[in-house]
Order: C-alpha cells, then sequence, then structure tokens
C-alpha cells in the first residue's frame, strides 16, 4: 500500500553506486525491492534491475500497485508507475 510509507527521508544515490554496493556483497541469489513504492521511481529502478540482472542474479519487486493500476497510470501520465 503506497501510502503507508513516507516518502520523507532516506538518501539520494545514483544508479551505478547503488548497483555496485548490492554486487559487492557476497553470497546473494538476487535482490528484492520493496518498500515504500518502488514504482514510484520506476526508471532508476527498472536501470538498477537490468545491471542486477546482467549478472545472474534474480530481482523480485514487490508493490502496492495492481498491473491493470499500472497500465493505467502509463495511459493517464504517459510516465511509469
Amino acid at each position: 500500500m503506497p501510502w503507508t510509507w513516507s516518502f520523507e527521508g532516506g538518501e539520494e544515490i545514483e544508479v551505478d553506486v547503488l548497483a555496485e554496493r548490492v554486487l559487492a556483497e557476497a553470497d546473494l541469489e538476487g535482490i528484492t525491492f520493496l518498500g515504500g513504492e518502488p514504482f514510484s521511481q520506476a526508471a532508476p529502478l527498472a536501470l538498477l534491475a537490468r545491471q542486477i540482472r546482467q549478472t545472474g542474479l534474480s530481482v523480485m519487486t514487490f508493490t502496492g500497485y495492481t498491473v491493470e493500476g499500472c497500465e493505467m497510470h502509463i495511459v493517464i501520465t504517459g510516465t511509469p508507475c
């Protein structure tokens, strides 16, 4: 539920830097995106997920949106969820 997490706080970080931090961890099978609303940052999330997947790790995302809700958002705004 996107409204249950604050959009305040956190830190801004470049996708490449975050990917380096993730990939520096040992014994990973993959990464899961959740908390807050990952699709509120859909474009950088996609870039990060692509970089992680290219190394052979799995990627999973939990969202408060439905597929239909994301599709409608794209139709109305022209931007991803």
